[in-house]
């Protein structure tokens, strides 16, 4: 599993170098992030298998809770790429598994503040508002991907709290936690679940399109979306897709003709 998860580093650094390469007006920059989404799926499908068979001699809940966080991760990483070649079920996938990940990390936000409470009261509200913005970050993947309306709400909801969490983590607070005293960033590691890797991967979405907005960088730069298509769907235009579709229906007729 360790190994795994030094595969998943990697290929976030990966994506890292996509955004790189993105910003210099590469187009292949996209491609080296949603096929690093695609293999970052694989790794997790493999990890959920390996994580049932370890843990399911000490706890069965436990090895079914893991399984499942997993595979649901999994097909959301890899419908991500799926939508960017424009395969037919990706959105479904992304609302159904996304979805449920998102209902899944909020109902244990709330089980494991209970479960720690005692053990260090303030630490066990911010790993809560951890909890919740991987829910926020989620939910404004979902939204965004669909774009569907309310996305804002939630992208400024999990940004204010990456903000608050960041400055602490790099303060190095250290907080009462059991018998010793803790950083924010070592109760990150130490967290049960894929918290952690979530907490990576979502937020980098969260700050990379905070960038955006302010103006700060370009939008991803993608030759087959135009500009004006590309407008409606930073504007939310219910237009958008009947656009996007005549698009596309324009391209295959050309391919087809020649």
């Amino acid at each position: 599993m360790k190994t795994l998860s030094n595969i998943r580093y990697f290929l976030f650094a990966f994506m890292v170098l996509g955004l790189f390469a993105n910003l210099a007006q590469n187009e292949y920059g996209l491609a080296i992030i949603y096929h690093s989404c695609f293999f970052v799926g694989i790794t997790l499908l493999i990890d959920a298998f390996i994580a049932f068979r370890k843990e399911k001699k000490s706890s069965k809940a436990i090895a079914f809770y893991l399984f499942i966080e997993n595979v649901l991760l999994a097909l959301v990483f890899i419908a991500l790429d799926m939508k960017s070649m424009a395969q037919p079920g990706a959105n479904a996938i992304i609302v159904l598994c996304g979805g449920s990940v998102l209902l899944i990390y909020f109902f244990s936000a709330f089980r494991n503040f209970i479960k720690d409470y005692k053990s260090g009261k303030l630490l066990s509200f911010i790993m809560f508002t951890i909890n919740i913005t991987i829910v926020a970050a989620i939910g404004f993947g979902i939204f965004k991907t669909l774009h569907w309306p309310g996305s804002n709400i939630l992208f400024a909801i999990s940004f204010l709290f990456i903000i608050l969490q960041f400055i602490i983590i790099l303060t190095k607070v250290k907080f009462q936690f059991r018998d010793e005293k803790i950083t924010l960033g070592k109760r990150i590691l130490i967290y049960p679940g894929k918290l952690k890797m979530g907490y990576y991967y979502f937020t980098i979405t969260v700050i990379h399109f905070a960038l955006i907005t302010f103006g700060i960088v370009p939008p991803l730069y993608n030759l087959r979306v135009p500009p004006a298509l590309q407008k409606m769907i930073d504007e939310s235009n219910p237009k958008a897709g009947k656009y996007s579709e005549n698009f596309w229906n324009f391209l295959d007729n050309r391919n087809n003709s020649k």
